[in-house]
């Protein structure tokens, strides 16, 4: 038989059980009680500006995240009765676009992207969210606390601005308030290359559930909050899935001057009975008392790229994490005290150990596991989207309060642009645990 598509609506709709939503423009038929949200996407231009306007019925929640090249709005639902306007800004948004096989909305950046702010409109049966992707060169009016955008500085690239690069400034001596700039996270594992005794993918809980694929989900959420709501500059040691070797995670940090380094696992046991979040802080295991006395060399004199010779401030590797031991169990319980309250803690909820992707890290480092994914319970709670932004929440909150705290202490005095000592080249193959 061929019936008119508004028969399944008007005399199907009336008897059938579970209820009937019938959406003829996107020729789906919404059976039950599933959430699709209607989601009308537009563009609208300006020379410097492109906005993003998501009119979503009815309102769902949602989160924006930047990765690679791209910002992605993922919404809490089954499905999305999505309409994308074309993309009409080269420079600035090169598409628009849905994932597949996810409710999320992709903005392919343009060449000329420099930053983002998301405005939320009131709650309303129809709920309004605009995304303002800025261009770089813009002078535009900044989100209050948070610092203009800046670029990742790859391993052994030098930092412009930085005393002895060509064209920097002479340092001069101007009081500083210390604070937290800029944050590094390091969602561990990835590829599927064991490196350094440590398993790439990490971590398989009992339904299948990859550690890898938890921590980079859970770190790109912190990265979207922390530059959301500290206006703090945040980074990932890994974009995607890939390997990388631990020392190449603290050395990323130590090249972007980062002013906290945090790493994301998930704990694992022989048996499924240990459940709850863990966090960690370097331990002074392995290390003998010379040296913990001797955490520093002498100045090495090298010669300067602009003539004549500088004496720079040399660290051992293996030294770098320890003048920060103090500041990393400030922060540690500070993470640990955020998470008890929005998550399940393990018994030994804060411990030291010797992890070594913590040991070169040349500013305050944690490490924190987020929870046991080998206990089948807590592995569906870790893979679920509400569960990572109690995680993301706890962890916004401690960082936030770590900055009041050392911004209560007041300015200290130092050389302005001045970096701190580097560490030296890791030593080859130290203890991994």
């Amino acid at each position: 038989w061929s019936l008119p598509m508004d028969f399944v609506d008007r005399a199907l709709g009336l008897v059938y059980q579970p209820r009937l939503d019938v959406r003829p423009r996107t020729h789906l038929i919404v059976v039950g009680d599933v959430r699709v949200p209607r989601v009308q996407v537009r563009l609208e231009t300006q020379p410097r500006l492109a906005r993003v306007h998501f009119d979503v019925t009815p309102s769902t929640p949602h989160t924006v995240v930047a990765e690679l090249g791209r910002l992605v709005i993922r919404f809490e639902a089954t499905l999305l009765d999505l309409e994308l306007a074309p993309a009409g800004d080269p420079g600035l948004v090169l598409a628009l676009r849905a994932l597949p096989n996810t409710p999320a909305v992709a903005i392919d950046l343009g060449p000329r992207y420099g930053t983002f702010r998301v405005i939320e409109g009131a709650e309303a049966p129809t709920h309004r969210t605009t995304v303002e992707i800025i261009a770089a060169d813009t002078t535009a009016t900044p989100v209050p606390g948070q610092p203009p955008p800046a670029t990742p500085v790859a391993p052994g690239q030098p930092v412009p601005g930085q005393p002895g690069v060509p064209g920097a400034p002479a340092p001069t001596l101007a009081p500083e308030a210390p604070s937290i700039h800029t944050v590094v996270i390091d969602p561990g594992h990835g590829g599927d290359v064991d490196v350094e005794g440590v398993r790439g993918p990490g971590a398989r809980g009992p339904a299948g559930t990859f550690e890898k694929h938890i921590t980079l989900t859970v770190a790109r959420l912190l990265k979207s909050a922390l530059e959301a709501r500290l206006g703090v500059r945040a980074l990932l040691t890994r974009e995607d899935d890939r390997t990388v070797y631990l020392d190449e995670r603290a050395a990323f940090a130590n090249n972007n001057k980062a002013d906290l380094f945090i790493s994301l696992h998930l704990n694992a046991s022989v048996s499924r009975t240990p459940s709850g979040a863990e966090v960690f802080f370097l331990s002074l295991d392995g290390y003998s008392p010379e040296a913990r006395r001797v955490a520093q060399l002498e100045g090495a004199v090298l010669p300067s790229a602009t003539g004549g010779d500088r004496t720079i401030e040399m660290m051992l590797w293996e030294m770098a994490q320890l003048q920060h031991l103090e500041q990393s169990a400030v922060v540690a319980g500070l993470v640990e005290q955020t998470l008890r309250t929005r998550v399940k803690m393990s018994p030994r909820a804060i411990q030291q150990a010797p992890f070594r992707v913590l040991v070169g890290a040349n500013m305050p480092a944690v490490l924190v596991e987020l929870g046991f994914i080998s206990n089948p319970e807590e592995e569906k709670l870790l893979s679920t989207h509400g569960y990572q932004l109690r995680l993301v929440d706890a962890l916004v909150d401690a960082v936030g309060r770590y900055r009041a705290q050392l911004e209560a202490r007041g300015p200290a005095a130092r050389p302005a642009g001045a970096p701190a000592p580097a560490p030296a080249a890791p030593p080859p193959a130290p203890r991994t645990p």
